[in-house]
């Protein structure tokens, strides 16, 4: 039977649940927070072959619990930090994507929350949701061999994030 009237105060199961959303957080990228891979790449050019992402070359910048992912793209140069073991939160570096209105581009960058984490020796995952306007999620893999490297990313977003889904191999130029 449904009540026309609102449900009593429940002031011990509202205080349970007060305290369950304070506690509430967004799980960063499962994985090992450091790899000795780390100081083989640390801030060292990747340069890519031909890719369907148009992504010609890339780093990663470590600095304690925060990293740098720069790189160039058919857009421009960008770059996105990340947490290793936690959330950054910060822009995600396209300007190209629209505001309110589908096709109209916003001019600005979206809002996201990034983490990163080696979920093997040679193998670097992120993670990237995007909290703005829209919602999306970014997958990368970044797994190196030698002076190799392997990208595989895919994306879960309508309208957005389409020039990061795919596969790109490269090898290092600079260091």
């Amino acid at each position: 039977k449904i009540e026309d009237d609102d449900l009593p105060f429940d002031a011990d199961g509202n205080a349970k649940l007060q305290n369950k959303i304070k506690n509430l957080k967004i799980l960063p990228q499962r994985g090992n927070l450091t790899s000795s891979y780390e100081q083989k790449i640390n801030g060292r050019w990747f340069t890519l072959n031909e890719n369907r992402m148009n992504i010609s070359r890339m780093r990663l910048i470590f600095n304690g619990d925060e990293g740098v992912w720069e790189y160039e793209n058919a857009t421009g140069h960008h770059e996105l930090k990340f947490g290793i073991g936690k959330i950054v939160e910060g822009p995600f570096p396209e300007r190209h994507y629209y505001g309110e209105r589908i096709r109209k581009p916003s001019g600005r960058c979206y809002n996201s929350l990034s983490s990163a984490a080696w979920v093997e020796e040679h193998k670097l995952n992120m993670l990237v949701y995007i909290t703005d306007l829209y919602l999306g999620t970014l997958k990368a893999t970044f797994a190196f061999k030698g002076n190799e490297i392997s990208i595989f990313m895919t994306k879960v977003a309508e309208w957005f994030l389409d020039e990061y889904a795919g596969f790109a191999g490269g090898i290092l130029t600079e260091g």
